[in-house]
């Protein structure tokens, strides 16, 4: 069922067995999934059913370090980011979670087979069409799944290897699953009810309420059980921040850690290439982007570790096809035009396309969410993103993309042209995915994380996190269906430490 936090009586106090903060990805999928239970579920969310001017302006916040679109990345209303997802889903590498020498400060305390199961259950939850065979992510699969279709891998090989990626609708949670919440009778969902902050026992070892107001001037409480916080991966660090009456520093920071690692995807068009052939897969036909399935280029494991990378998958768009094409801003000229003149130069077939990428980050602890001094309409101080990016996130693609243009030549399939732009500009602050990742990571030792591998916020024993805030590395897959995955984990920790 929906209520609205405006009129909740003041200064009253509602009960749950499980208080959500936050109705995005994570926050309505445990709602869901706890909905089949017992347990009485209170789920919080900061806006109403559709956007609204005064509500949003609670997203603003400062970016005091590298140029960073801190408020276009983030939404608030029923749905969350959900409501811009661009619908792309892959689960992280196996060599995500493992360490991986040349990378600081990395390795999640869990591997791959851990997450398998739940990544199955959030395929249905983003509504993934299902294989005949299955749900099926490995490149081996695909890789055949292609030939039998006729359709030709792209620099297959020991040095470059395809990486499938599946595409969601996508799944607007707020709208796809907005009956389910509302039919659900032990599940609240109370709009406009933004979290001011986590309330605690004396050692803050417990939390024993959320503060909560609304932009009217309604002030409650809520309880219960347990308390999740599923909100994104800048404002997960804030709320923490801002709960520090019993903690001057706030929740879970006795290490100083949360806010820090913020990481996102270096993400868009850095060059035009021409290439002989034009697969289905990665371009157009039964597998387009708009499609259920969608293949990028990626240096083998082999590769990264011999030439010590971070990992960057590589796609191409078909400039005929619609997409807009990529210019070079100091000549205005396509990489259609570019394909005209070589093929009038040296003859032959060939097919213009533009080049994209989604690079992944190397956490980095100076890049990370602090509070400013300015304060939004509910006297909260806003967020301060001081980004800031490793030398070794654009070395690695710049080498990555050296290394595929030297394939592209060796096997006779084309040639690659990095735009001017991006290798002498490449702090182009809209080079991002809006992917808010890495500042409360996840580690078994609190000295190095603020959850544990449970998602619990270490030494406090009833708050947990639900959100790509926790990732510790994040690989070059969108974290959608990463966080419906671990937030199902969660559903089931949650469960058996409830049950009667």
């Amino acid at each position: 069922m929906f209520e609205d936090a405006r009129s909740v009586p003041r200064d009253s106090t509602m009960e749950a067995d499980v208080v959500i903060v936050g109705a995005g990805a994570a926050g309505i999928t445990l709602a869901r999934a706890l909905s089949d239970t017992n347990l009485r579920v209170l789920l919080l969310e900061s806006g109403g059913l559709e956007e609204e001017a005064k509500t949003d302006d609670l997203r603003h916040g400062l970016d005091s370090g590298e140029p960073y679109p801190v408020d276009f990345c983030r939404l608030r209303f029923f749905g969350g980011t959900t409501n811009h997802w661009g619908g792309w889903c892959r689960p992280l590498d196996p060599w995500v979670f493992s360490r991986r020498p040349w990378v600081d400060d990395q390795g999640w305390p869990i591997d791959r087979t851990t997450l398998d199961p739940y990544y199955e259950q959030a395929a249905g939850v983003v509504e993934l069409p299902t294989e005949p065979t299955g749900w099926q992510w490995g490149w081996d699969y695909w890789r055949q799944e292609l030939k039998d279709e006729g359709v030709p891998p792209l620099l297959d090989g020991d040095v470059v290897e395809g990486a499938m990626f599946r595409l969601s609708p996508p799944t607007r949670f707020g709208t796809r699953y907005r009956a389910d919440l509302k039919r659900a009778e032990r599940v609240v969902t109370l709009l406009h009810a933004n979290a001011l902050e986590l309330e605690t026992n004396d050692s803050a070892q417990l939390v024993t309420g959320v503060r909560v107001g609304t932009l009217s001037g309604n002030r409650f409480r809520v309880t219960g059980r347990i308390v999740v916080v599923a909100v994104g991966g800048l404002d997960v660090p804030r709320l923490l921040l801002l709960s520090d009456t019993t903690r001057p520093k706030g929740l879970g920071n006795d290490h100083d850690l949360v806010g820090r690692y913020f990481m996102d995807h270096r993400e868009g068009s850095v060059g035009t290439a021409e290439i002989a052939t034009l697969p289905t897969a990665f371009l157009g036909g039964k597998l387009s982007l708009f499609a259920s399935r969608r293949a990028l280029m990626a240096l083998t494991p082999e590769v990264l570790e011999r030439e010590q990378l971070l990992a960057v998958a590589v796609g191409i768009d078909d400039t005929t096809k619609g997409v807009a094409p990529l210019v070079d801003k100091a000549t205005g000229v396509t990489a259609a035009q570019v394909g005209t003149v070589q093929r009038a130069l040296y003859g032959g077939k060939s097919h213009a396309v533009d080049v994209f990428i989604r690079a992944e980050p190397k956490p980095n602890r100076s890049s990370r969410v602090v509070l400013g001094d300015e304060r939004d309409a509910l006297g909260q101080r806003r967020l301060d993103l001081r980004y800031t990016r490793s030398a070794s996130d654009d070395a690695s693609i710049r080498r990555t993309l050296e290394i595929l243009a030297q394939e592209l030549g060796r096997t006779g399939e084309g040639q690659l042209r990095i735009a001017p732009e991006y290798t002498e500009q490449v702090d182009n602050a809209f080079l991002v995915g809006c992917h808010l990742m890495g500042t409360t990571r996840m580690a078994d030792d609190p000295t190095r994380g603020v959850v544990d591998r449970d998602l619990k916020v270490h030494g406090i024993d009833n708050l947990y996190i639900a959100s790509s805030s926790v990732f510790p590395t994040v690989g070059f897959s969108n974290p959608t269906l990463t966080i419906v995955a671990l937030t199902l984990r969660l559903r089931d920790e949650i469960v058996a430490r409830l049950a009667p």
